[in-house]
């Protein structure tokens, strides 16, 4: 009997505490300010479960950020992360990110802050935990730099993760154009498990944006950010390294670009080092076209040949009676190619095109242009 009822005290025990809190909770719909906050932490320590529940109406009764962050800490201190890693999206849109950002910057005054945002990576789903980002770029914590600095450096094996691209976000908005080395090494491990690649370069075009708009980006970033680019082209497949090529190339970096071309094409440099491309100008009139085919060799020194050819490739002699239009387009092969009978085939591939369109289409080859180095 006496076993019994003790054991029916202790089965009551939660209920009675629970009783015993109320008035806490209570305080939810009355408190404020420091009234508020104070209420909530003896709550914590009355009853975790009822703060946990009840942290919520707590919230209503904020109302400014300076108490939301207050009572924000009172949980994450006490670990009570659950109702945190969701508060964002009950405030109010125009604060929120200040509100994220006041939490992050104490966290080396409330070390719980830090492992209360690396939960919110598992935690949370992906727009959730977007919302965080200004907290982990606010946060002083050589921890949380080396916690982030790991995810980067991890990518996962798929070509778009919302979690991921926050991460890419957080660490450009932290270190700027120092991201550079960790994006880079994050960049080649995702080429190689079929990862987040573009999302990486993309993030590497931000690292080195500056701060004002409307601001030059620093002339040493942006020669790290190519170096960068040509280190990743380096250690990455053909197709992932013709993607950075296009990339440095837009970007006004063309020398870079081409000196990826025998990385991208390694079967198709020719024996004394060149690329060689196929030219055509056309010479079109009435229902008549004739192709002027040449073979241009070039020392790997342009990522593009198509000003460099338009006006040497011109130069030949009318072929058709009738007046063609001037001046004649000329067309560059989108890629080198590794012999003379593939200039062919791509010729006549684009006689072929011209003869789909009703035309009566004669090649005739014209003479070899070979480029110097571009200086």
């Amino acid at each position: 009997m006496v076993r019994f009822l003790v054991a029916l005290s202790l089965l009551t025990l939660p209920s009675i505490a629970s009783a015993n809190c109320d008035h806490l909770v209570r305080k939810a719909a009355t408190a404020k300010g420091d009234a508020l906050i104070s209420a909530y932490r003896s709550l914590i320590q009355c009853d975790k479960g009822a703060a946990e529940a009840s942290y919520n109406d707590f919230l209503k009764q904020t109302g400014d950020v300076p108490t939301m962050v207050q009572l924000s800490l009172a949980a994450i201190d006490e670990q009570v992360y659950k109702p945190v890693w969701e508060s964002l999206e009950r405030i109010p849109y125009n604060v929120r990110d200040e509100t994220a950002t006041a939490i992050g910057e104490t966290c080396l005054e409330h070390p719980q802050v830090v492992v209360f945002l690396k939960g919110a990576y598992f935690g949370l789903k992906s727009i959730q935990f977007s919302q965080w980002d200004d907290a982990f770029v606010s946060c002083p914590s050589d921890d949380i730099e080396g916690w982030v600095e790991g995810r980067i450096k991890d990518p996962p094996a798929f070509t778009f993760d919302e979690k991921y691209n926050t991460i890419l976000s957080i660490w450009t908005a932290r270190k700027g154009a120092e991201a550079l080395p960790a994006l880079k090494s994050a960049a080649i491990t995702a080429a190689q498990k079929d990862g987040p690649f573009l999302p990486i370069l993309e993030a590497m075009d931000r690292s080195v944006q500056p701060e004002t708009y409307g601001q030059d980006p620093d002339p040493a970033h942006i020669g790290a950010l190519r170096g960068a680019l040509v280190e990743i082209a380096g250690g990455v497949d053909p197709n992932k390294a013709r993607q950075v090529a296009d990339r440095l190339f837009n970007a006004g970096a063309e020398s870079e670009a081409a000196s990826l071309l025998p990385k991208i094409f390694p079967d198709r440099v020719q024996s004394d080092g060149t690329m060689l491309y196929g030219v055509a100008t056309i010479e079109a009139c009435e229902d008549q076209v004739m192709l002027h085919v040449t073979e241009v060799t070039e020392p790997a020194s342009r990522w593009s040949i198509q000003t460099d050819v338009e006006t040497k490739a011109r130069s030949v002699k009318s072929r058709l009676k009738c007046k063609a239009d001037e001046p004649w387009p000329v067309v560059v092969s989108p890629e080198p190619f590794a012999d003379s009978k593939a200039v062919s085939a791509w010729a006549d591939e684009l006689a072929s095109q011209w003869e789909a369109q009703g035309k009566t289409v004669k090649s005739k080859s014209a003479s070899k242009i070979s480029l110097p180095p571009r200086k």
